[in-house]
């Protein structure tokens, strides 16, 4: 809900579910920190862990690494800065861009009870619905099969 109130929305809310929102024992009230708030939205959180961890190099590329290369391609320093370039574009151009299109798995039926589901990883089967027509006539073949067996 931040994101749609940072966008203009006029949504009824309260801030004691953000970040930054502190219950004080003493009034027996929440405070509301909005700076706390901003920070959080804006990834402080984020810098400040990866501050911690440059000492240590191995536990830094294992957390870090992708974060490290977006930076870079981004041609920040930090992800305060990355993400007001990122809210800065989107208020630039708030249209989204459309993206590619999922191609359908092609489908192929062996028999009336399995599909076979082609994907690029492979296929798989999978059991196909079957009409409320086709259940009852299941049950009633199972019916009369128990009767069957029942009476020999």
């Amino acid at each position: 809900m931040p994101n749609c109130l940072d966008g203009g929305l006029n949504i009824p809310h309260n801030t004691r579910k953000y970040f930054g929102s502190e219950y004080d024992e003493e009034t027996k009230k929440y405070q509301y920190f909005p700076d706390a708030h901003r920070d959080r939205i804006f990834g402080c959180h984020i810098d400040e862990h990866m501050s911690q961890l440059k000492d240590n190099k191995d536990d830094f590329q294992r957390q870090f690494s992708n974060w490290s290369k977006t930076l870079k391609d981004a041609k920040v320093d930090s992800v305060k800065a990355l993400f007001t370039k990122i809210h800065a574009a989107v208020r630039a151009n708030p249209e989204r861009a459309a993206g590619a299109k999922k191609t359908k798995t092609a489908q192929k039926y062996d028999n009336a009870a399995r599909t076979v589901i082609v994907t690029k990883n492979g296929k798989y089967t999978r059991d196909r619905k079957l009409t409320l027509d086709q259940r009852k006539a299941n049950l009633q073949k199972k019916i009369n099969d128990a009767i069957a067996r029942n009476t020999e």
